[in-house]
């Protein structure tokens, strides 16, 4: 969580961010409340409108990213829940994996890989 922070801080000051080769996922707990998926490209650049399925044993819910590339679910701690990517923005390529939560309250960041302009 510390390198994402580095790179949006970076970037909210206007200065071009040193930004490592992300894995596709990592998560880290939080202390907001909520399950908060964000999604960046491979570069670090946060990515608006993707669509995020985020599901437990008997129901599912659905979000699209925000301008920051954050995607908040309320539900309850105590279960993990199962989380992929419904649908991406154009110029993205879908992850097609799936994601488990911690059973508290985390920060899943997912990466996108750019799609091929070819």
């Amino acid at each position: 969580m510390d390198e994402y922070e580095k790179v949006i801080d970076s970037l909210l000051k206007g200065n071009e961010p040193e930004v490592k080769e992300p894995e596709s996922v990592s998560i880290a707990p939080n202390d907001a409340g909520v399950y908060r998926v964000f999604v960046s490209d491979t570069e670090g650049n946060m990515v608006k409108g993707a669509a995020v399925q985020f599901c437990s044993d008997s129901t599912c819910m659905m979000a699209k990213t925000d301008e920051n590339g954050v995607a908040s679910f309320k539900a309850d701690e105590g279960q993990i829940y199962t989380i992929h990517m419904l649908k991406v923005p154009s110029g993205y390529e879908k992850n097609n994996e799936e994601f488990k939560t911690e059973t508290v309250y985390c920060d899943i960041y997912i990466s996108l890989q750019k799609a091929d302009s070819n």
